[in-house]
């Protein structure tokens, strides 16, 4: 799938190995109703250096962690989706 941008937000629709290029600086990440407990996602920079990895515990809750003075990374790579979609917001 294609990486979709809208405003301040770009959206990696389900596809593992999306990716984005260049420096970004990231506000925050949202993985949108992973479907099973124990689903796992992960979100590498363009070096292969895990930014976020997170286990689902309850089915269908969105996980999100906040970032308040956000970080630069180099790229972003869709690494591991096992369900559900994944958003990051830009700072």
């Amino acid at each position: 799938m294609a990486v979709t941008q809208s405003g301040n937000k770009v959206t990696l629709f389900g596809a593992e190995a999306d990716a984005l290029t260049g420096r970004i600086h990231i506000a925050k990440f949202l993985w949108v109703k992973p479907a099973t407990a124990a689903d796992d996602i992960v979100i590498s920079d363009s070096k292969g250096k895990v930014l976020w990895k997170s286990t689902c515990d309850i089915a269908n809750t969105d996980q999100c962690i906040s970032f308040d003075r956000g970080f630069w990374a180099d790229g972003v790579t869709l690494t591991t989706l096992d369900s559900g979609s994944f958003i990051l917001y830009k700072r």
